[in-house]
């Protein structure tokens, strides 16, 4: 078998150089593999059947529940930046979201948080 192939996972008989815990970059016939993790700053609310109901165009002020740091790696500086400094107004909330969950499912759903 090739020491790499396009269809065939990689062999468990290779050594990491990576710290115990640490993950090197993917590595594909000696070239290093990166990802670029886009995103839209769109929250769109489905309806039963999956149509489109509700789209919000803005940004996300999620307070104090960050994502996982790992993939606050991956932003950009400017995406760390809104992240951490919201524009009032600007911005959408989770209980903004709750209360249009609220009115699509055509009663009230509790955020359990305020």
């Amino acid at each position: 078998m090739p020491a790499w192939s396009p269809t065939a996972p990689p062999r468990g008989d290779h050594q990491s150089d990576s710290p115990p815990g640490q993950h090197a970059p993917t590595s594909i016939a000696h070239h290093v593999v990166t990802y670029d993790v886009e995103h839209s700053n769109t929250l769109i609310f489905l309806s039963a059947d999956g149509k489109q109901r509700y789209i919000v165009d803005a940004a996300a002020d999620t307070g104090d529940n960050r994502p996982p740091p790992a993939l606050i790696r991956f932003m950009t500086p400017q995406g760390r930046h809104n992240l951490y400094h919201p524009s009032p107004g600007g911005s959408w909330t989770v209980p903004q979201a709750m209360q249009v969950l609220s009115w699509l499912a055509g009663r009230t759903i509790a955020t359990g948080s305020s």
